[in-house]
């Protein structure tokens, strides 16, 4: 049990968890990756998890050596992340340049976002393989400012708030490859970023607050392509006073950019 934040930094670290656990009664944070490089997995058939009831579960930010910002990266490899107080993974505001890898990771039933990147100015780059993103009190990811996500066979589901929002100035192009996005408020947001949706990916059965249950597009240039799946989603309403649209997909056209590319054998229903 931590009993404050523990705090990795400027100093490179990987730990097995060998199927134990971390738990935090910390009340901020449960882990800080300060200008670190912090690679957690966990080798055993029962692998552990880490929680933080009171707290984010990971933060990483900048630090300083040798009057030089370093970013602090994140790396977790067959790990539970749960029932954490606040985001799971949260890249905090004065982060440079950090990164996360998530491969065969779970973000389960935290209180706030399940991975979260916030202002940094050189962005972060957030890279999700074969995991599991659901239960979040509020989005599965969210990437903001100059951020950038590459998601390839995942899950993220039964989200209450979006299952991916991609709001970011990033000139790189964000992928979301042969991966599952159901059951959230809203499958996918996306905002000024250009976007790839292709292989296999699914996005079913997502609710929207008002406009879009499976995909909005605000000011970003979006291509969905190959064997995307589209179907079963539905817009919102206000108790029944405003009824939404676009189901499956809505392009906000009063936003200049929006614009939307479909190839191959997009099923959109």
């Amino acid at each position: 049990m931590l009993s404050s934040t523990a705090t990795i930094d400027r100093e490179d670290v990987t730990i097995c968890l060998n199927g134990h656990k971390i738990t935090s009664s910390a009340t901020t944070k449960a882990i800080e990756v300060k200008g670190s490089t912090l690679k957690i997995t966990d080798c055993s058939k029962n692998p552990g998890y880490i929680s933080a009831p009171n707290a984010r579960g990971i933060s990483a930010v900048s630090g300083s050596l040798n009057n030089q910002s370093v970013p602090g990266k994140v790396y977790l490899y067959n790990i539970t992340i749960k029932d954490c107080g606040d985001n799971a993974i949260h890249g905090d505001t004065s982060t440079d340049g950090s990164e996360f890898y998530l491969y065969n990771a779970s973000i389960l039933n935290n209180k706030g976002t399940g991975v979260y990147t916030s202002r940094g100015s050189t962005g972060q780059d957030v890279t999700i393989i074969n995991s599991e993103i659901s239960g979040n009190s509020e989005s599965g990811v969210t990437i903001t400012d100059s951020s950038h996500l590459t998601m390839i066979n995942s899950k993220v589901e039964n989200n209450k708030s979006y299952g991916i929002r991609i709001a970011s100035s990033s000139s790189k192009t964000s992928t979301i490859t042969d991966s599952t996005i159901s059951g959230n408020v809203t499958g996918v947001y996306i905002e000024s970023t250009p976007t790839v949706i292709g292989g296999t990916t699914k996005i079913i059965n997502n609710t929207g607050s008002y406009n879009a249950g499976g995909i909005n597009i605000r000011g970003a240039s979006v291509t969905i392509k190959d064997n995307v799946e589209i179907t079963g989603n539905t817009s919102g309403s206000n108790s029944g006073s405003y009824v939404g649209f676009g189901g499956g997909v809505y392009l906000n056209h009063k936003v200049y950019g929006t614009e939307l590319t479909l190839a191959g054998n997009v099923k959109i229903t």
